[in-house]
């Protein structure tokens, strides 16, 4: 069941239109991109809730709260090129190259810690194959740098007595992979 709270979680564009240029292009033609097509690969159709049937749960509002903050503040920059066009499986597709540079960061409350902040940054690039005729995207591959820091305060006391404040800054950082496959029931 889904009620209008999450209804405004969800993102209707599963077809990747975020990656179409503003007009008609040419083989080579480049363009800008909004940084938000990054969200198609990170949560697609929006913040939906994907477990397995046996999976119990539902997500806490704290982290909702989170997510939609990841999407707020998610800034950044891209660029397209239509590589080429060509025939597959009788269908004219558009094979667009795609590079995103984006980043975005939360901060938030645990009462018993303080204040902890994240901060993610994806440097991708890849294709997505376009479906000319039928308006709508049939794969899309992207593989770059990502990395994701979180930092938290800290308390030690000494065992003379003495109290200790620091931050701890966790650091992941490697290779991030999207693989997208759209197929539409005719």
């Amino acid at each position: 069941e889904l009620d209008d709270e999450l209804a405004a979680l969800l993102d209707e564009d599963m077809d990747l239109r975020l990656v179409l240029p503003p007009g008609e292009v040419e083989v080579d033609d480049e363009w800008e991109l909004d940084a938000r097509l990054y969200l198609a690969f990170m949560w697609p159709s929006g913040l939906v809730e994907w477990r397995d049937e046996d999976q119990e749960g539902d997500t806490s509002v704290e982290d909702r709260a989170r997510n939609l903050q990841t999407i707020e503040n998610l800034a950044g920059e891209g660029r397209a090129r239509l590589l080429e066009l060509r025939d597959e499986d009788g269908r004219t597709l558009a094979v667009i190259e795609v590079e995103l540079d984006v980043e975005t960061s939360l901060e938030f409350e645990v009462e018993e810690v303080g204040t902890i902040t994240t901060r993610i940054a994806r440097e991708v690039a890849g294709q997505i194959l376009w479906d000319v005729a039928a308006g709508y995207a049939v794969s899309a591959e992207l593989e770059g740098e990502g990395v994701r820091e979180t930092t938290r305060p800290r308390t030690h006391e000494s065992e003379e007595g003495e109290v200790f404040e620091y931050e701890e800054t966790e650091r992941m950082e490697g290779t991030v992979r999207y693989v997208a496959t759209i197929e539409r029931e005719e």
